[in-house]
């Protein structure tokens, strides 16, 4: 008898099981998204509904199938924006130096300016300023150079990529000439060197550093020549010793200058200054 009720009890159990099973049932195929057509609603959860993994019919709420696991689901990437990279721009001020501009860019704090004498060579940064512009006074006359310069953030990751690659150059024609550029000067004598300028209207300043001579400038002659006068106060016994005499236009004085070498001789000397 209790064998017979216990196959029974298994009948009935197995019987249930396929009721509830095939009350859930309904025909369709799996579309390419893993969904399922339920146009009778047999499952309660709408026209449309998933069966991942071989998981009840079930719906995936934004997307996201609820037993796809935390592990396989894909995080949310967050977004952000890096600040614009600025326009540049560069003039030359007075045929002196370059002074490179750029726009301002709200976010940035600072901006690394670059400069180049090869375009895809290999860059230095010359300035970080919190400015738009930066004057660049090292540059060499007739020298190319390129520039970039960056937006720089709070955080790196939101700084500016370099702005478009920029030209520009020096062209100072301004020339000296010496009627003679080195002479022997005796002691209490005077020589006179008639110094001629081109390519610039500048005045010219000539720098000494001895106490030996004196420079003394005359009045332009018919030629438009400057007589620059050189006096020796030097005895004797500083035959041999040389004086520089640097000549250099006033507004373009790092760019161009001229070197006049003056050498003291004794009284026995030739007379080479006039």
């Amino acid at each position: 008898m209790k064998k017979k009720a216990a196959r029974v009890i298994s009948i009935l159990l197995i019987l249930v099981m396929s009721c509830t099973a095939f009350s859930f049932a309904h025909s369709g195929r799996t579309d390419s998204s893993g969904g399922h057509r339920d146009n009778k609603n047999v499952s309660g959860l709408g026209y449309y509904h998933y069966h991942c993994g071989g998981h009840p019919a079930h719906l995936h709420p934004n997307g996201v199938c609820p037993y796809s696991g935390s592990s396989n689901q894909k995080k949310p990437v967050k977004k952000y924006s890096r600040i614009s990279k600025p326009t540049l721009s560069l003039k030359s001020v007075g045929a002196n130096y370059i002074k490179v501009s750029w726009s301002k860019r709200s976010k940035a704090v600072r901006y690394n300016l670059y400069r180049s004498t090869s375009k895809y060579g290999s860059y230095k940064k010359i300035a970080s300023t919190t400015k738009t512009y930066y004057n660049d006074k090292t540059v060499k006359n007739k020298t190319g150079y390129y520039y970039k310069v960056k937006a720089i953030a709070k955080a790196s990751k939101y700084n500016s990529y370099y702005s478009t690659v920029k030209y520009g150059k020096i062209n100072f024609n301004g020339k000296i000439t010496l009627s003679k550029n080195n002479f022997d000067l005796r002691p209490d004598e005077t020589a006179i060197v008639y110094v001629s300028t081109s390519g610039t209207s500048d005045d010219i300043i000539a720098y000494y550093n001895d106490d030996y001579i004196e420079i003394e400038w005359g009045d332009e002659d018919e030629n438009g020549r400057l007589p620059l006068y050189i006096y020796s106060y030097a005895s004797a016994s500083e035959a041999g010793r040389k004086i520089k005499i640097t000549l250099k236009f006033e507004n373009h004085q790092r760019l161009y200058k001229k070197t006049l070498t003056v050498q003291l001789a004794d009284y026995a000397a030739e007379d080479n200054a006039a």
